[in-house]
Formats: structure tokens, C-alpha cells, sequence
């Protein structure tokens, strides 16, 4: 881990892979295979890949984090790689008392860049954290023409999962069911707004 916001990103995109620098946007290193940044990277990864498990710990010590983490995500069937190239990490959302809100993010295969580029890469994250949402708010978007629905508390993400491609009903549904399992968990606490990261759509807006 790096204290400081490392200035560039690479993108693992379905079709392409690219270098993104973090304020200046995508540069020419990104048809540049042999390119390399000057200081540690993140490694950012489509949400469709990441299985996003937020949860509330009973403490705020890291080590014991760490083991309950572990044990739901092995509860839930994912079993991240372990090793070179392994992906899983969680991030604090909130602390509460004697209990601290977490979001585990892993994939259940090895990257093979973080195995060959270990030294260039300060951690990974999933696309989404690049950016801040909006406070208290479900967002919506679209990569490779899937639906994409991000929950916030506050202005931190709790809570990212691919919906696929299919009716609107579906997604909404899919939608619901979800903010209802985190409302039930006290992970989110109220909702503000839905906000659509995407051309206007007249049906998904009514729904």
C-alpha cells in the first residue's frame, strides 16, 4: 500500500487493456506495451470481475478484520487465488463504536500482471472506486453494455454488482431486492437519490 494517490491506473477492460493517468486521462502509453509508469500504479479492474461483500465487524482491529473477512467470503463459495497474483482486499467504510464497516472486494482467479508487475503495481481496485459517487445514493451504469448498480453511504462505496443485460424490470427488481437485503444488514441507513451514469433511458427512468 501506498500512502499517496498513485498518479496512474491501469484498465482491465473486457476487450482492451490501457494505461490512464488519474488527472490527465488516458495517454499515448496506452499503445505502448513496453511503457511503464515512473512510481507504483493501480491496478483497476471492470466491476463484472469483482465479487463485492460489505459487512459489519464486531472490532476495529485489522488482524480480526481480516480473519472474518475471510471466513464470509469462503461462507459465500469465493475462494480468491492465493499467491502470486492474488486479488482481495477490504477497505473501511465506516467506524461505529466498537464495529467497523467493511467492504471485501476480491476476484477468484489470478491477474496475471500483478504476478509478472509486482513491483510496479501499489494494490488493485475495482474501475469504480476511481471515482466518488454521490452521497447516499444507488448509481447506475453501463460497461460492455452490461448494468452496473453502485450503493453509497456517504460519499464512500458500500456496495458494487453486475446485473447483466436484461429487461428493466429485472434490473430494477435485482435492484431492490438488494437495497432491501442492505437496508435489513444496516448497511445502508437511508437513501437520497438514483442516479443513472448513462444516456437518458425514458423506461428505466419511469421504473
Amino acid at each position: 500500500m501506498t500512502r499517496a494517490r498513485p498518479d496512474w491506473a491501469y484498465l482491465n477492460d473486457a476487450k482492451v487493456r490501457h494505461w490512464y493517468h488519474l488527472t490527465e486521462g488516458q495517454q499515448t502509453p496506452n499503445e505502448d506495451k513496453s511503457f511503464r509508469p515512473p512510481s507504483k500504479a493501480l491496478f483497476a479492474i471492470p466491476p463484472q470481475d469483482v465479487v463485492s461483500i460489505p459487512q459489519w465487524v464486531s472490532s476495529k482491529d485489522s488482524a480480526i478484520i481480516n480473519e472474518v473477512v475471510a471466513l464470509e467470503t469462503e461462507r459465500l463459495g469465493i475462494r480468491p487465488n492465493e499467491g502470486p497474483g492474488r486479488a482481495s482486499e477490504w477497505k473501511t467504510v465506516e467506524l461505529n463504536g466498537s464495529r467497523t464497516l467493511v467492504q471485501s472486494v476480491s476476484i477468484p482467479w489470478s491477474l496475471p500482471e500483478l504476478e509478472s508487475m509486482d513491483d510496479v503495481f501499489a494494490k488493485f481496485v475495482p474501475q469504480y472506486a476511481l471515482y466518488t459517487p454521490p452521497a447516499n445514493a444507488i448509481v447506475l451504469w453501463t460497461e460492455e453494455g452490461n448494468w452496473i448498480a453502485g450503493y453509497s453511504r456517504g460519499e464512500r462505496w458500500v456496495h458494487v454488482h453486475a446485473l447483466g443485460n436484461g429487461s428493466v424490470g429485472a434490473i430494477t427488481s435485482e435492484v431492490q431486492l438488494t437495497l432491501l437485503e442492505l437496508s435489513a444488514k444496516g448497511i445502508l441507513d437511508s437513501l437520497e437519490e438514483i442516479v443513472v451514469w448513462d444516456k437518458f433511458d425514458f423506461n428505466l427512468s419511469e421504473a
